[in-house]
């Protein structure tokens, strides 16, 4: 584990995540999960890590991603950190990218705006559960 994972792992840690090394063919990846938040994945992404929280919500069609396009889009308007899209199989993605750089308050701030922006998504789906679910 190189140095900036390394930090970025037990800082994670630090908040209750369990990390688990998922990488392979010498690309750093990394599964973060917690007893009350969202399980999601870094793995190194150019000049930086990438977060990616992937959330099974829908039926895996194209329908369902047209039909999610405009609460995604508002939420991506409201993002602090994250980007919000669907994908065809159903999923609804949260990404965030952080640069290869860490310093303990600044990644603890990033983090929380992580969470402000997933605490969002997971308002707007409790508003769309009967769709979601129909």
């Amino acid at each position: 584990m190189s140095k900036h994972f390394q930090d970025i792992g037990e800082y994670l840690e630090f908040l209750a995540y369990e990390i688990k090394d998922i990488g392979d063919d010498g690309k750093e990846a990394y599964l973060a999960e917690h007893d009350d938040q969202p399980s999601f994945f870094f793995s190194d992404q150019i000049g930086g890590v990438l977060l990616t929280c992937p959330f099974p919500v829908g039926p895996e069609d194209e329908e369902f991603r047209s039909a999610i396009s405009e609460p995604l889009n508002a939420l991506n308007e409201g993002a602090l950190v994250s980007r919000f899209y669907a994908k065809d199989d159903g999923k609804i993605m949260q990404e965030a990218w952080w640069p290869d750089f860490y310093e303990r308050k600044l990644f603890g701030t990033f983090m929380e705006r992580w969470q402000d922006d997933n605490d969002k998504l997971q308002d707007m789906l409790e508003q769309l559960a009967e769709f979601l679910e129909g």
